[in-house]
């Protein structure tokens, strides 16, 4: 059987979105500013040949930036280079996978210039390729498929970082197996995204207790960082996509319209909500949240001793 990549259905990197038939409006990719804004964990189905060959080193699997889906290789197997190239990690029966998904694999960037090379406003995919180890010709490359729609931006600005895992599978990702643990070794999933943060607040919660003679004691006194979270418009299934990144169990979020928020830690505080126009011509809403850091912005202050 030939080698086969499963990225999750609630991946960002899943699918080239297209639009609703009855709907018109533009297309949607998600912005790249540099080559750590993509990584993903993904499955790979093959046959126990296969997963000899690909266990043994003998091939990679690795992603080519290129600006239409490559679906056919040239006569001479031009040597490519690459920009990503997974990590696998085997599958053994007691991770209850489904039959012949014999790795979970996790794409993240190589020391390649491909982004770094495109010019702002290039649209582009990642075909990802098996790459025979030994590159001598022929039939070193064999095309596994296209995943993505992005486009090379060269300001961050009203865009963020999101990179997010969980400790157990969950929502249709694989982060936990006997051989892999995305959660232990920080293999999170990474896409940028058009929203930002802003109203930053600090709301307190305090506990007092009055004495018989009318003064006061702070019990109890803790001080959060909260920020209201505005998304431009996106179609429906990546809104999907964020309110799920949004539940994970670590969420690291990286921001330059608000100062200090880089790989910071947040919760979900508010559920998240879309906002369509009142007469929608194209299938995209904005949506809207609020957030907290993970860490309280001091310490607990407690005089209950």
């Amino acid at each position: 059987m030939a080698v086969r990549i499963h990225l999750p259905d609630y991946s960002f990197h899943n699918t080239q979105l297209v639009n609703d038939t009855c709907n018109t409006g533009p297309s949607f990719c998600l912005p790249v500013y540099d080559k750590n804004d993509i990584a993903f964990n993904f499955l790979v189905e093959c046959s126990s040949l296969e997963a000899a060959s690909l266990s043994a080193g003998d091939w990679k699997i690795i992603a080519v930036v290129s600006n239409t889906c490559i679906d056919e290789l040239p006569a001479d197997n031009y040597p490519y280079t690459w920009q990503y190239e997974a990590t696998l990690y085997p599958v053994i029966e007691a991770d209850n996978l489904p039959a012949n998904y014999l790795f979970v694999a996790h794409m993240s960037p190589t020391s390649g210039t491909q982004i770094a090379d495109l010019t702002t406003g290039s649209c582009f995919s990642l075909t990802l390729m098996l790459r025979k180890s030994d590159s001598t010709p022929p039939n070193r490359l064999t095309i596994l498929g296209c995943v993505g729609c992005y486009s090379k931006i060269d300001d961050v600005c009203y865009t963020s970082r999101i990179k997010y895992l969980n400790k157990e599978n969950a929502y249709g990702f694989t982060y936990k197996t006997a051989n892999y643990d995305a959660y232990a070794n920080n293999l999170y999933n990474t896409v940028r995204l058009p929203f930002y943060l802003y109203n930053y607040q600090m709301p307190k919660e305090e506990k007092n207790y009055q004495k018989s003679d009318g003064s006061s004691i702070k019990l109890y006194s803790r001080i959060d960082r909260e920020y209201d979270v505005k998304v431009d418009y996106m179609p429906k299934q990546m809104h999907e996509r964020l309110n799920i990144a949004f539940e994970h169990d670590k969420v690291l979020i990286t921001n330059t319209n608000e100062s200090g928020i880089s790989d910071t830690p947040f919760v979900c505080k508010e559920k998240y909500e879309l906002v369509w126009p009142d007469v929608p011509e194209y299938n995209m809403a904005m949506g809207k949240t609020t957030i907290k850091t993970a860490q309280a912005a001091s310490l607990l202050n407690s005089n209950c001793n």
